[in-house]
């Protein structure tokens, strides 16, 4: 398969946090098509010289690679986390469709 341009963000959010608010201003902005989030996550990271776990909001979030800059800026802004996870999955093939939707979503306004 081929990689396309179109990529999955993948952060969490606390298990409180406003995982609705925070997508739509993503799509609002055109920093993303589609946002979900999946409630019941539990991680376990070492954080400041220990190990801890919480329960958190594992968000998805459906993109191109051209937003990245200003969708990781905007996710700094947003998120409540000092250190926000952000790990970018290239998107190897898909449906045509979807993928032009997504394209298509991303357009600068």
């Amino acid at each position: 398969m081929i990689q396309t341009e179109c990529v999955i963000v993948c952060t969490t959010l606390p298990v409180d946090a406003d995982s609705r608010g925070f997508g739509r201003a993503l799509v609002e902005e055109r920093l993303a098509a589609c946002v979900s989030s999946q409630p019941g996550a539990c991680s376990t990271y070492r954080w400041r010289d220990g190990v801890e776990q919480a329960d958190e909001q594992q968000v998805a979030i459906k993109t191109t690679r051209d937003r990245l800059d200003a969708l990781e800026q905007r996710i700094n802004q947003l998120h409540p986390y000092d250190v926000p996870e952000l790990i970018v999955l290239p998107v190897v093939g898909g449906s045509q469709v979807y993928l032009d939707w997504v394209r298509e979503a991303t357009k600068g306004a």
